[in-house]
């Protein structure tokens, strides 16, 4: 990490320090989970006992809303910042990511925790927006392909909406692959073991239970639902912080500055309260991405900290509407970004 990035992050970190920004908020964010999970109880419970579609639409969908809190939450305590406890973060992020979510904790940690925070829109590198071959995001894409192919790809804006109901479903299927793997070769067993046996767990669960007091038609619709619609929800909520053509994508790993790593590739989003609560701290992006140990219910104060920092320093700072983060995602479906050298963003 060279000079620059070092004293920015001192900085940054410094002055959250000394307002106490940086201390757990354990009891708010179980407070948060304990909300989201009544949401996607009650809500459940009514789309399964209710008879009238008029009252079980409606409470399916706060079962969706409550599920995508569950999530995001579960989120936070993957990157072990809801407690200085690492059994507490890892209990947590086993039992609302897994069980509830049913996305692999050893997967995520890799895909995510790792590869996407330690390269963001690295390509080659960075999983977390890759969706080759079905979607080109870069001209690089485009390179050498066919002409049938790139006509594809000229109208894939069109066939995005029935790709993205796709996402968890994939991202799950990887995610007992990642485990089984991890297992097979002999490395943190009792982990890869635990990560198969919760998610086996999580599936016998979201089927046996509305198969107990339903049908089987209410099992498949309550299902489909809340993968499409978390498949959907996760891609409006972390897409708009690293596709638009503001948040660059790198053709290999910028080394020896984290800072313009993370603020180069990254923009933050505005939300009102009520979203924002069902996002647990996804909007802040480049504070999470600067300070990922760090609670989600501190970045509304530590923003200003964090910008001033960075345009002190030199560093590119973007905010966005949710709005405009979300149409500038949609533009690169229509025409793919240009992949950047390390060495022409670091001037």
């Amino acid at each position: 990490m060279n000079a620059r990035s070092r004293a920015t992050l001192l900085e940054i970190r410094s002055r959250v320090r000394a307002l106490g920004l940086d201390q757990p908020a354990t009891g708010r964010l179980l407070l948060e989970l304990g909300v989201h999970l009544v949401l996607l109880g009650l809500g459940g419970a009514g789309f399964l006992l209710l008879e009238r579609w008029s009252l079980r639409a409606p409470a399916l969908g706060l079962a969706l809303l409550g599920h995508v809190g569950v999530t995001t939450n579960a989120h936070v305590w993957a990157h072990r910042a809801g407690s200085r406890s690492r059994r507490l973060n890892d209990v947590v992020a086993f039992f609302s990511g897994n069980l509830v979510s049913g996305i692999s904790y050893l997967f995520w940690h890799d895909k995510h925790n790792r590869r996407h925070h330690g390269a963001p829109n690295v390509l080659g590198v960075d999983p977390d927006h890759d969706f080759a071959p079905f979607v080109a995001l870069t001209e690089l894409d485009l390179e050498g392909q066919s002409e049938p192919v790139r006509l594809w790809y000229r109208w894939q804006w069109l066939a995005l909406p029935v790709l993205l109901g796709a996402m968890i479903p994939r991202m799950k299927a990887e995610g007992v692959g990642f485990a089984a793997r991890e297992l097979l070769a002999g490395r943190r067993r009792g982990v890869a073991l635990l990560d198969l046996a919760t998610l086996a767990l999580s599936t016998l669960a979201w089927w046996g239970l509305p198969l107990a007091v339903g049908t089987w038609a209410d099992a498949v619709v309550l299902n489909v639902a809340r993968e499409a619609f978390l498949s959907y929800a996760l891609f409006a909520i972390f897409a708009p912080a690293h596709l638009p053509h503001e948040a660059v994508f790198l053709g290999r790993c910028l080394t020896g500055d984290f800072v313009l790593a993370q603020t180069a590739t990254t923009i933050d989003y505005r939300v009102g309260r009520i979203a924002g609560f069902f996002l647990s701290g996804l909007q802040y992006q480049l504070e999470h991405h600067l300070l990922p140990d760090i609670a989600h219910v501190n970045y509304r104060r530590i923003q200003p900290i964090v910008e001033a920092a960075c345009r002190e320093h030199g560093y590119p700072y973007r905010v966005r509407s949710w709005r405009a983060a979300l149409r500038g995602t949609w533009s690169v479906l229509r025409a793919p970004k240009v992949v950047h050298a390390p060495e022409l963003v670091a001037r």
